[in-house]
């Protein structure tokens, strides 16, 4: 939430100032499975880690992005660390995903699997825990309580994927208890934008 703070007020200060700033331009929403997490417990750092398994998932683009994508999380991994003193969750997530390009592209553009992840910082709540260990009265979450960074790497030869190696991307989250009690996360991602 912090980093959120810091960054708006580098917005309204910029604005003010009329000097170059940064804005937020929708980009996509990734919605990803997860699996019940595995701790190691206390480690001699003194931190706790939880291994979450993704095993499936979308990274949808939202309406007019600068980047289009609709495509399919085939796998992947969150290495949780819990802070000794607060209990936050500091994220890092690796996974890989397979896009199919649209009719309309050129073809060239073909069939491509790209590496994704995202590092963050989850501030957990009472709803938060109920969701992620699949309590009977859990419920989806409030977006607010996850703020995420998202990176890529994708292949060359998909030079419609480019902008999503090349641009900057913040997100915020939250957790959806599912019809069947499965849990998934949703990221709503914001491409960051230098605004003259």
């Amino acid at each position: 939430m912090l980093a959120y703070c810091l960054f708006a007020l580098t917005l309204v200060a910029g604005v003010f100032a009329g000097e170059p700033h940064l804005e937020l331009e929708p980009a996509f929403t990734m919605r990803a499975g997860i699996e019940p997490g595995i701790t190691t417990g206390p480690v001699h750092k003194g931190y706790t880690i939880t291994f979450v398994n993704s095993p499936n998932g979308t990274i949808v683009s939202a309406p007019d992005a600068k980047t289009t994508i609709n495509a399919t999380i085939l796998g992947g991994d969150d290495l949780i660390h819990i802070d000794p003193q607060g209990g936050n969750f500091r994220l890092d997530v690796r996974g890989v995903a397979k896009y199919i390009p649209p009719p309309s592209l050129p073809p060239r553009n073909q069939t491509s699997i790209f590496k994704f992840g995202y590092t963050g910082v989850a501030i957990p709540s009472e709803e938060m825990t109920k969701a992620l260990t699949r309590q009977p009265d859990s419920k989806t979450t409030e977006f607010g309580n996850i703020q995420t960074h998202h990176t890529f790497e994708t292949p060359v030869a998909a030079t419609d994927l480019a902008g999503l190696s090349n641009d900057q991307f913040m997100g915020m989250g939250r957790i959806l208890v599912n019809p069947d009690r499965s849990v998934t996360v949703e990221y709503v991602v914001s491409r960051v934008v230098i605004v003259k």
